[in-house]
């Protein structure tokens, strides 16, 4: 295998950041003990078997390139049991379920050899946007790249960026990986000048694949964020404060071994009556806590599932699945209800956090629409006069 496939997917520097550094700044608790203290985080099994899986679909890839082909199925089970009879000695044989599913979602795929630039295509940037080596301790930017494809000629010309993942691309990988996604689309438009990448996120694990149509908008707009993160972090460092990193449960937690201190802050003891109004108090105070104690298990548990699938408990289980997403035309809907007799109140229902997010204007010109009734309601509430709900349902 070509000695550029087993290169780290983290470029050197306490401040380059890569899509791998960007999943870690999410809890900065993290990203502060691997990088900046270079604390050893004990390697999760799983994380082990997306590197090896990662191996199997450079030199898979390769081959496709090489041969001109679009799958080869008998190369792809050769190397990925030459792969697992040298794994890791971390890696449990056990594990091998996973391996499998991973390796047979890849072999449904259909590569355009003919297309493809590069596989596993290392790319670093300075400060400037120039480039650089992957080594150089001056890299900005950085990032690692499964496998790139140009279609088109001149103007016309297109960049496919194909990214595999062993983790789920449901739930919390739409809105936290977003930016990670559009860095690297940004990395290949800064490599190539070419303005319209297709950045493709395919999950090994469930055949899911999201798909990022970008342009040059697009790619300023990243920038900007980009530099952004990079500007937070090079404060948080000039702060040489550690209650500045707080650990943040989220999508990392299903692959992470450190010690945490989130984990500590836990209640472990939880009055179960109020026998009077200093309790009741306490009671109160308690479900704010546990509020946010059910929010972190509830994000550890996304966390989990996301890298290793559904977790099973009597009578439940809790996985990621499939959803169709719908838009629809609600001027042709109204007209449809009005034929029908149905009144729209009885169907439409407006989401009161989405209104939130508006924009003032927005929200005074909806208020013209809106009947307001008055109904019991429990719940505990923010004293800040924004009436938001603290137990508020899941992420």
């Amino acid at each position: 295998m070509p000695e550029q496939l087993a290169r780290s997917p983290v470029p050197p520097g306490r401040l380059a950041l890569s899509p791998s550094k960007l999943a870690a700044l999410a809890c900065p608790y993290r990203f502060r003990a691997l990088y900046l203290l270079d604390e050893q985080d004990p390697k999760d099994h799983m994380l082990l078997v997306g590197s090896l899986v990662h191996e199997v679909a450079g030199a898979y890839m390769e081959r496709l390139r090489e041969t001109r082909r679009g799958t080869d199925l008998d190369f792809l089970h050769a190397v990925a049991e030459h792969h697992w009879r040298h794994r890791d000695h971390a890696i449990p044989e056990e594990a091998f379920e996973d391996f499998g599913l991973f390796v047979a979602r890849l072999g449904e795929y259909i590569a355009k050899p003919e297309a493809i630039v590069d596989i596993e295509y290392a790319l670093a940037f300075r400060e400037d946007w120039t480039g650089c080596e992957w080594e150089d301790p001056e890299a900005a930017w950085g990032g690692m790249i499964d496998v790139w494809s140009i279609e088109g000629k001149g103007q016309d010309a297109r960049a496919i960026v194909e990214d595999w993942t062993t983790a789920s691309l449901a739930g919390v990988f739409g809105h936290r990986k977003d930016l990670q996604t559009r860095q690297y689309g940004l990395l290949i438009h800064k490599a190539t000048r070419i303005d319209n990448v297709e950045v493709k996120v395919r999950s090994l694990r469930t055949g899911a694949v999201r798909e990022l149509s970008l342009g040059p908008e697009d790619h300023e707009q990243t920038e900007r964020r980009l530099v952004h993160e990079r500007e937070r972090l090079v404060a948080l460092i000039a702060l040489d404060d550690p209650s500045a990193w707080p650990a943040v449960p989220g999508h990392q937690c299903g692959i992470c071994n450190l010690h945490c201190p989130a984990i500590d802050a836990m209640p472990s003891e939880l009055p179960m009556k109020c026998g009077s109004a200093e309790q009741a108090e306490e009671a109160l105070g308690r479900l704010i806590l546990l509020d946010r104690v059910r929010r972190a298990h509830t994000k550890a548990l996304r966390g989990w599932i996301q890298f290793r699938g559904p977790v099973h408990a009597p009578g439940k289980v809790a996985e990621f699945r499939p959803g169709e997403s719908r838009l629809w035309d609600l001027p042709a809907v109204l007209e449809v209800l009005q034929e029908h007799g149905i009144q729209p109140g009885e169907v439409l229902n407006v989401d009161a956090r989405r209104i939130k997010k508006l924009s003032k204007e927005a929200r005074r010109a909806l208020d013209q629409h809106v009947t307001k009734g008055v109904k019991e309601k429990f719940g505990v509430y923010s004293t800040e006069g924004d009436d938001e709900e603290e137990n508020g349902g899941g992420e």
